[in-house]
This record gives C-alpha cells, structure tokens and sequence, in this order.
C-alpha cells in the first residue's frame, strides 16, 4: 500500500554456514507456532508473498525434523555424560564401575474418543535425570502410518516412505 518495493531472497549463495534457508526458517515457524501449509500459505497470501507448494513444504518439514532429532539425540548424550559425571564425582557406581544415575520417568498414552474404543494410536515417554533435570531419553510409539493405512486400503504395498508405525498391541 505504501508503494515501496523489495528483493526477497530464499537462500543466500555466499554463506556456506547457514543451514536454513528462507523456505525452511518459514516452514520451521510454521511448526514451532502449530500451523500447517494450508495455514502458511493463508498467511503468506495475505502478504501478497507467493505460496508454498506441498512438495517443497514436506521437503523442508523432513529436513527439519532431522536436523531438530539430531540436535535433540546429541543434547541427550551430553545430559547423559553429566549426570554419569555427577554420579561419579559421588561415589555412584556398582561393583562392575557402572555409573548409577537417578531418573524419574513419565510416560502418556491418550485417551481421545472418536466413537471407538477411546485410545489415542501415539503414546510418549521421557526419562530425566533426577540431578540435573536434563532429558535423557524420549521415546515415541505410534499405531497407525498414514501411507500405510492408505496403501492397504487400496489393497497395494506401501511405496518406500518413514514409516511412523512402530507398536502394537496395548
């Protein structure tokens, strides 16, 4: 409305450190704040900025998600070192000189109803050490992939994909 125009680059060519560029600092915000592409793209619209595709979307989202496991495996690790330290520095450790570190643990698993059976299909667990409060381990167990409820639906094999389905049972 002001008349004033600007350049709006999506990656910048000089710099070899940055590991996002505009598309995924976009897409990351999208899924710090909650919101998906349809959401991104109502947003980005309004701007008069041009919108996302779904296939650059999900590039991006899976770079992401890597590079956020990643970061959150190596925090993990070192929170495990300090609290092996600090059970060390104590005197904690067994007859086979194995640290023994103090956790407390907590785990989840939905109950949503959808008219069913009232089971969420994801459930989740985090293990923290008790002295320095730090994550040690999160783990993740999920039911039901979409692209494999979709190929069996269709009677086809699931083509290659990360399949999120990793538990059964109760």
């Amino acid at each position: 409305m002001c008349g004033s125009s600007f350049v709006l680059k999506t990656s910048d060519s000089n710099t070899t450190e940055a590991k996002l560029d505009l598309n995924a600092r976009v897409v990351s915000g999208s899924i710090i704040t909650g919101i998906g592409l349809s959401n991104l793209n109502e947003i980005t619209a309004s701007m008069d900025l041009p919108t996302m595709p779904f296939r650059l979307y999900s590039k991006k989202h899976d770079a992401i998600s890597d590079m956020w496991k990643a970061a959150a495996e190596e925090t993990m690790v070192n929170a495990a070192k300090q609290e092996i330290e600090a059970a060390k520095s104590r005197g904690d450790i067994n007859n086979a000189g194995i640290a023994m570190i103090p956790v407390e643990a907590d785990d989840c698993w939905g109950k949503r109803s959808y008219k069913n059976n009232y089971s969420a299909l994801s459930g989740v667990a985090a293990i923290i050490g008790e002295n320095s409060g730090k994550v040690l381990h999160i783990g993740v167990r999920n039911k039901y992939c979409v692209m494999c409820a979709r190929a069996n639906k269709k009677g086809q094999p699931a083509r290659p994909h990360k399949c999120t389905k990793n538990h059964s049972g109760s």
